[in-house]
């Protein structure tokens, strides 16, 4: 009954509920218990697990943020169950996570549920326990278990992955740092994540997840020359105690900052991508390198599957108007731009940087300039990046 989705305990993706890969929204967990910053703390780590689901796949908390301003929410405030299924409902994603954290005697209770971002409707709900703050992680990660198996996730192949303890940290304070510094990088401080962070690996030196995070950070703030390839190098090292997803994005990012090899990013991104087939950071970094050569067409396809994606990406939106207009495709090249202004009205610098570029290159010198003379007004200019 549960493998073909027969009656009420079967998985969501065998009664047609979900599709394989389903995007979901997870919501930041209300935190009932004494203990300040628990919830941020499962909402962290329980992203983690998720992240390695071939059943789900997590919409990244960059793009909610940029609907929540849409809304004219300020992202500093956090995404609320409400918050989430408004969101859920805007981009056409069925489903939003949501959950709390009460305490139970010395304990804690998680519990957890899948719902209907249009209804409101309970799809499943989840309950685990910690008898002590040492559980909490242990109970994450069989909420984690428990949601990844209902939506369709095969047993087996949850099973056959590390415990999330495992993949993340043992230590709790750690992992309320990582989750503290995620959440400042959300919303642009990536100084203040790149000081939590250095906290977090003090306390567990063998943390991955957090040696990749600052690598990603160290892309902007860097203290000092070979940090970022300190860093990277520290969570390739480790790249045995991340997720696979995680372990790919890492292995990625030291061929990107070490070895300089982009044959090996590509091949670290199409293991990602062989497992994932709809992450967005991979399907925009991996085009990257393809630019890289010139092979725009190839890098095009890569991006076009990242903008079919709900609600996707800026970043990919920009690569490829980019790459359009670089090949002689100015009018798709300016109509992709156009799409970006409306979809993105508030990246004004990305908006003028591309617009501009497809007019000049589509022979609209005088909109072009224009665009351009408005760019250099504005009190920063773009450089482009991969995304985290």
């Amino acid at each position: 009954m549960w493998t073909t989705g027969i009656g009420p305990v079967g998985n969501l993706t065998a009664q047609g509920v979900f599709e394989d890969g389903e995007t979901v929204i997870l919501a930041d967990f209300e935190n009932r218990s004494a203990d300040d910053g628990l919830g941020s703390v499962v909402t962290e780590a329980l992203r983690v697990d998720l992240a390695a689901s071939n059943a789900l796949s997590l919409l990244p908390p960059t793009r909610i943020n940029d609907v929540l301003r849409l809304m004219q929410r300020d992202p500093a405030d956090g995404l609320s169950a409400e918050a989430a299924r408004e969101v859920a409902v805007r981009g056409g994603i069925k489903a939003t996570i949501e959950g709390e954290v009460g305490a139970a005697g010395s304990g804690y209770i998680l519990t957890a549920s899948l719902r209907s971002a249009e209804t409101g409707e309970a799809l499943a709900t989840f309950r685990r326990s910690a008898d002590s703050p040492s559980d909490v992680i242990t109970a994450i990660d069989g909420l984690s278990q428990d949601i990844r198996e209902r939506a369709g996730e095969s047993l087996g192949s949850i099973k056959s992955g590390e415990p999330l303890e495992r993949v993340t940290t043992t230590s709790l304070d750690a992992l309320r740092l990582y989750a503290e510094a995620v959440a400042l990088s959300d919303q642009g401080d990536e100084l203040g994540a790149r000081t939590v962070l250095q906290e977090a690996l003090e306390l567990d030196p063998d943390f991955a997840m957090a040696w990749r995070q600052l690598a990603v950070t160290l892309q902007t703030v860097e203290e000092r020359p070979g940090q970022l390839e300190e860093a990277a190098t520290r969570a390739y090292d480790l790249r045995h105690r991340l997720t696979p997803r995680e372990r790919g994005l890492a292995t990625a990012l030291y061929h990107q900052n070490v070895t300089r090899d982009q044959d090996a990013v590509r091949l670290a991104y199409e293991d990602v991508l062989r497992d994932f087939p709809r992450d967005g950071v991979a399907l925009n970094n991996i085009s990257l390198t393809y630019a890289y050569r010139a092979q725009y067409e190839e890098a095009i396809e890569y991006l076009n599957r990242a903008i079919e994606l709900p609600l996707s990406s800026g970043t990919a939106m920009f690569n490829a108007s980019y790459y359009l207009t670089t090949i002689g495709r100015a009018d798709e090249g300016r109509a992709l731009a156009a799409r970006m202004r409306e979809e993105y009205p508030d990246r004004e610098t990305w908006n003028l940087t591309v617009s501009s570029f497809a007019e000049i290159m589509a022979g609209n010198l005088a909109e072009g300039e224009a665009m351009a003379t408005e760019l250099e007004s504005l009190p920063c200019l773009l450089y482009t990046s991969p995304s985290p």
